[in-house]
């Protein structure tokens, strides 16, 4: 596993992901995963409408 370092005055935080290692067609899924695992992460809101 390597990790990268970018300056803080070059922008926006950022998840940098690698998939070298995934065939291709195999990213979409990769990625579904990842955000599926980050989205059930957050807690539940509930919209307020004023």
């Amino acid at each position: 596993m390597h990790e990268f370092w970018i300056p803080p005055t070059t922008g926006r935080p950022t998840l940098l992901l690698g998939y070298a290692q995934l065939p291709i067609p195999a990213i979409p899924d990769a990625v579904r995963s990842l955000a599926d695992a980050v989205r059930h992460s957050r807690p539940k809101h509930r919209a307020v409408i004023s």
